[in-house]
């Protein structure tokens, strides 16, 4: 759970990886590594009714996610991928 606003927030990441989806304030980083009804829920006010709101939809959709696929969205975000993709990326300015 990530109920504050974070530049990126590893904490979603870290747990989409594990497969498990995640509930997010909907600002800041989560609104680039959570997909809504996907790999997590978001909510959009920072009060406890909207947090309420979402943990609930979480739960109402707990048998609608699939794990494997957050756990590959997740790879999206790591350490690995961002190595290749910046080695590539100062390949091709330097031709």
């Amino acid at each position: 759970m990530l109920p504050g606003a974070e530049d990126f927030g590893i904490v979603p990441v870290e747990a989409m990886a594990c497969g498990k989806p995640v509930v997010a304030y909907g600002y800041g980083g989560a609104m680039e590594t959570v997909i809504d009804g996907f790999s997590g829920v978001l909510f959009t006010e920072q009060t406890i009714g909207s947090l309420n709101q979402a943990i609930e939809r979480l739960d109402s959709l707990a048998g609608q996610f699939d794990r494997a696929a957050i756990r590959r969205h997740a790879e999206a975000f790591s350490l690995e991928r961002f190595k290749s993709q910046f080695a590539a990326h100062i390949t091709r300015l330097m031709t």
